[in-house]
């Protein structure tokens, strides 16, 4: 195989000492908010450019996480769920996480499908 686009670990009891051993060139490392999960993408491989190969250029975005991070930067609209502090600068809302998040989702993209046409 010439090509890894993504390797997800699950659990990992301390992943720093494989982390440190991967060699960080043309991969993207990222450890999850829990700490024991992490994954290591190729270069060039996120939701982004698989979104741009099958989808308009304007489009709304929700997500959470860093891999939505290309998504938010290039949205017409984006919506965060939850609190992940590198989304903040390119989310036009947010969702907070509790009781009625799900509520909240169906509520925001009722009330953006009304303001955008896209």
């Amino acid at each position: 195989m010439q090509f890894i686009s993504k390797l997800l670990v699950l659990e990992c009891g301390d992943p720093t000492p494989l982390l440190d051993q991967i060699p960080t060139l043309n991969i993207t490392r990222h450890r999850y908010r829990d700490e024991a999960r992490f994954d290591l993408t190729g270069e060039n491989v996120n939701k982004r450019a698989g979104f741009q190969s099958v989808c308009a250029e304007d489009y709304i975005m929700f997500g959470n996480d860093l891999n939505d991070l290309p998504l938010f930067q290039k949205a017409v609209h984006s919506v965060m769920i939850g609190d992940f502090a590198p989304l903040f600068p390119y989310a036009k809302e947010q969702i907070q996480l509790n009781a009625r998040t799900e509520a909240m989702i169906v509520e925001t993209i009722r009330s953006l499908k009304e303001k955008h046409t896209i």
